[in-house]
């Protein structure tokens, strides 16, 4: 870019001086033209490196968006929405292309060592453990039944159901316990489980209403119950695992992963992590699995991880992997498939695939519905400004 700028400032320069051999009726004109173009080259030059991110030794590579393809009027409307009030209680954006960290921004006195609680974005770290498991060996697949590892908590009389529980159900949300995060009066909603000491033992004594893997409802004590089978197939504390072979291969060193009264880490979300970071498990997803040329996790799990696993029955037509949400987003008259990392108040990881684009939105508009229609508003924006590259 500054290259691009200083061959920009140089071809004016010669303009003038030609110009002025021409006679002296020009000369006012050169004059004022040699006055403005350094003001116009320092200008955008310091407009350049504001929108250039920072180059941390944190595994990113940084670039200019158009050295990607990616529309630089983005960042400036980014600001101006936030400012002018459209764009509500952001915490930041982070935007990868190709690769490429091309934009950073940060909002309301937030900053590149801000740690923001992504809530449920969290669960899909939880899949990328599970995944982690399979691939050592320490579970066979996801079409293990849960029983054996729970069946020292449940209270007699277990239902006729537990037995039929497979892990793929709690990670899917398929698993038929009644329980909804959206009705409060679900026997195993969250807010009944966050009353008690034991999480787990709540959890797993919850009734059933379905059989498990005939129908969909998103519920937290799912992945509360897988966390405590992975802790129990790696035979030591959850958080240490992923430590090890999640966060340290993916060089974050600075998170906080909050635990339940038992010290176990909440495996359903409550992680604090920066926004660097927090993008990092989407272009690890994009990269099938590598993070720098280095296999972290198995393509195999990328690719289940983000299939199709459940309709989930909403309006916006959203599909259910296992604890990543899937959707179509039609931008330009052209419809483009996403698979996201969603938390309440619009925490959101978002990976395009063929647009080679990962998004990261962290917020603090908690229990604001208007949050996620502002995240999804934002991604959209992102993809029409990535179809840069086909416009130069």
């Amino acid at each position: 870019m500054l290259l691009i700028l200083t061959n920009y400032y140089l071809s004016i320069n010669e303009i003038v001086f030609t110009r002025q051999e021409k006679g002296k009726s020009m000369y006012k004109l050169n004059k004022w033209i040699f006055f403005i173009a350094p003001c116009m080259f320092f200008t955008l030059a310091v407009q350049a490196l504001d929108q250039f991110p920072s180059q941390l030794d944190d595994g990113w590579q940084v670039a200019l968006p158009e050295s990607v393809g990616m529309d630089p009027s983005f960042v400036t409307a980014l600001k101006q929405r936030s400012e002018n009030g459209i764009y509500k209680e952001l915490v930041s954006v982070i935007v990868v292309k190709k690769g490429k960290l091309i934009i950073e921004e940060y909002f309301n006195g937030n900053n590149k060592d801000t740690k923001h609680d992504v809530r449920s974005a969290g669960k899909s770290f939880t899949s990328t453990l599970f995944g982690l498991t399979i691939d050592k060996g320490l579970l066979k697949s996801e079409e293990q039944y849960a029983f054996p590892f729970i069946k020292d908590y449940l209270i007699a009389p277990p239902s006729k159901y537990i037995k039929k529980l497979k892990l793929k159900h709690l990670l899917s949300m398929s698993s038929g316990f009644d329980a909804n995060v959206n009705d409060l009066s679900s026997p195993g909603n969250e807010e009944k489980m966050y009353e008690t000491a034991d999480w787990v033992e709540f959890a797993v004594n919850v009734p059933f209403v379905n059989e498990p893997g005939k129908s969909w409802a998103y519920a937290s004590i799912n992945p509360t119950i897988l966390g405590f089978v992975l802790e129990t197939a790696v035979k030591e504390p959850l958080a240490d695992f992923a430590d090890k072979n999640l966060f340290t291969p993916l060089n974050i060193t600075d998170y906080i992963w909050r635990k339940s009264p038992k010290g176990r880490i909440i495996a359903a979300g409550n992680l604090l992590i920066k926004a660097r970071d927090m993008a990092k498990l989407g272009q690890l997803y994009l990269d099938k699995g590598k993070w720098n040329g280095k296999q972290v996790v198995s393509e195999a799990w990328i690719n289940k991880a983000t299939s199709k696993s459940f309709d989930t029955g909403s309006w916006m037509n959203d599909y259910y992997g296992y604890l990543w949400w899937l959707r179509n987003f039609k931008v330009d008259d052209k419809i483009y498939p996403v698979y996201y990392a969603s938390g309440n108040g619009g925490q959101k990881i978002y990976v395009v695939p063929d647009k080679a684009l990962v998004v990261a939105i962290q917020t603090t508009a908690y229990g604001k519905g208007w949050a996620h229609r502002q995240s999804t508003r934002i991604l959209m924006n992102a993809i029409a400004a990535a179809n840069f590259d086909s416009k130069i």
